[in-house]
């Protein structure tokens, strides 16, 4: 062992006694002898040993202040994995709570499974649900990653894309979920420069101009403030350039016309300081109505507090402020690596944690990808980004359609969606969605699900409860009548082509009506027929649907 393991390993050991007194440091020793030995002779992609990478994830696991045993399982966490040691060897000689962790980060076999997306759709999986027993296990894979992220130039192009993508859509928001923004922040700019070389590049740039420009507002705005608080610190805080990014085309506006890519953070000694420092702010300078959000009452994800604020700073030109306490600070940058430090103190706020990932269902489940999607993420589908109507980012699967973005959106409201707005635009909700669009769901006052939006979305968490809910309602098929309400644009002879398709389609029509809307500009049809051939009222409303002028079809069938 030449002398810079040697020096790398007093300084884990150093790290570790500096903010734990009691710990042990031939754990650490144990596990970094065992460890390289484990991996002796391999190497990365890079060439350098591969017990490089490992030791990496364990110094990031003693720099965040974890404790003895956390980074002998760091150590250790690829020791069943890659290497000959078995699974016996680490219980005997480390004991279980360590093989646990390590077990919970191992993937499983490829040669049981037919694909590389499978295998690693279930090993991400099989983390998951470890996480639900120990959140330190997911704590510990996030680092893993993130190492893997920052060393990922040596892999091949398309690797690195795919491992990117992959982090971007999974690990990203689990980081966030977490409160581990630090990590989320420097995960969106890996994955964004991996991604999109040129645009990160472009937006590094113009975020750097932006700065030096804001900065003199929020110099000032400090001026004004530091005489009021005298026990406050006061610091500048920028936003990914990912997270830039994503601002500017929702909000299609460039750097600098966004408000709150650059932050005024507040840091006083306590809770109760952070309200007193919110009146002096909002005396100082106006409050922007709508903007105040209150993360102290009702902590975000159950772990980060602060209270957010928007004034019109000296320069008349609006100011983003944070507040925290200095314990706040700590927990918005590490979340539950500032709790697991204090674990006795936080068991139950970390079991709380640790609960969200018991949601997973087993039942039912066929595949990795329906586990995936009972977590609100389709993990390995090829992610794309959208945006809400308020600008909110959200990962959904290339290929999804507006429906499928309501589902995500709003699941418990979405039966009644009526149709889609894309980029300003009315489209009817089986319109397929491209990244970066900015998407809006009209919602009826009435039921608008069909059975039929089975055939118009792609991703598995729709697919889901859709069938569900088909499951819950009478077969179209065995329905006499069925009542088909059109919304569409409206022009002249549009109710006698409706008309046609349906009597081409071998339908007898009972009833119809239509109505003009207030806008003048669209209407809706409501037509009753006869259901004599299930085939032909299913080819009148896909026929019916693919006409330009309709917005949205719904079916309700009747006995």
């Amino acid at each position: 062992m030449d002398q810079q393991h040697l020096d790398r390993l007093c300084g884990l050991k150093d790290t570790v006694a500096k903010n734990h007194h009691d710990s042990n440091p031939s754990m650490i020793e144990q596990a970094f002898f065992f460890s390289m030995n484990a991996h002796h002779n391999q190497k990365r992609e890079s060439g350098e040993p591969y017990f490089i990478h490992p030791l990496a994830v364990a110094e990031m696991v003693a720099e965040n202040g974890l404790d003895d045993t956390l980074v002998a399982k760091a150590l250790m966490h690829d020791v069943i994995e890659d290497t000959k040691v078995d699974s016996a060897q680490i219980r005997l000689k480390f004991g279980k709570d360590i093989y646990s962790i390590i077990d919970g980060l191992t993937k499983l076999d490829k040669a049981a499974f037919r694909s590389r997306q499978e295998h690693s759709t279930a090993s991400t999986i099989k983390t998951i649900r470890a996480a639900s027993h120990d959140i330190r296990v997911m704590a510990l894979k996030l680092f893993d990653k993130l190492h893997n992220m920052r060393t990922i130039g040596h892999l091949a192009p398309d690797k690195q894309k795919r491992i990117a993508a992959d982090c971007l859509t999974v690990y990203t928001p689990l980081a966030h979920q977490l409160g581990m923004h630090k990590l989320k922040y420097e995960f969106e700019d890996l994955c964004f420069a991996t991604l999109e070389p040129k645009k990160f590049s472009e937006t590094r740039a113009k975020a750097g101009q932006m700065r030096k420009e804001k900065s003199a507002d929020i110099s000032k705005a400090i001026d004004a403030l530091r005489p009021k608080l005298l026990h406050a610190r006061f610091e500048e805080k920028i936003k990914s350039f990912y997270s830039i990014y994503s601002k500017m085309i929702a909000q299609n506006k460039q750097v600098k016309e966004l408000n709150d890519t650059l932050i005024l953070k507040i840091i006083v000694p306590e809770k109760e300081d952070c309200y007193a420092a919110l009146g002096i702010v909002h005396s100082t300078f106006k409050p922007i109505p709508g903007k105040f959000k209150d993360f102290i009452a009702i902590p975000e994800h159950g772990i980060y507090r602060s209270l957010h604020t928007q004034v019109i700073g000296p320069s008349k030109k609006p100011v983003k402020v944070y507040i925290f306490s200095r314990e706040m600070d700590q927990i918005a940058d590490q979340g539950v690596l500032y709790l697991l430090k204090k674990a006795r103190e936080n068991e139950a706020v970390i079991r709380s944690i640790s609960n969200r990932f018991l949601k997973v269902d087993s039942s039912g489940i066929s595949d990795g990808e329906d586990l995936a999607g009972q977590l609100g993420l389709d993990f390995h589908n090829s992610a794309m980004v959208v945006f809400s109507e308020d600008g909110q980012v959200m990962n959904i699967p290339l290929g999804s359609t507006a429906l499928d973005f309501a589902f995500f959106r709003n699941e418990r409201g979405v039966k009644n969606a009526s149709k889609a707005e894309i980029n300003g635009k009315i489209s009817n909700l089986w319109s397929p969605l491209n990244p970066g669009d900015r998407v809006k769901i009209h919602y009826s006052l009435t039921r608008q699900f069909s059975p039929n939006w089975a055939s118009f979305v792609n991703s598995a968490k729709a697919k889901r409860i859709i069938e569900k809910e088909i499951g819950k309602s009478h077969l179209a098929a065995n329905s006499k009548l069925a009542k088909l309400i059109i919304e569409a644009v409206d022009r002249p002879g549009l109710l006698a082509a409706q008309a046609e398709i349906i009597s081409k389609n071998g339908l007898d029509m009972e009833v119809i009506r239509a109505v003009c809307r207030a806008d003048k500009s669209t209407c809706s049809t409501e037509i009753l027929v006869r259901n004599s051939t299930h085939k032909g009222i299913q080819k009148a409303i896909r026929n019916l649907r693919e006409m330009e002028e309709t917005l949205n079809l719904s079916v309700e069938y009747m006995e």
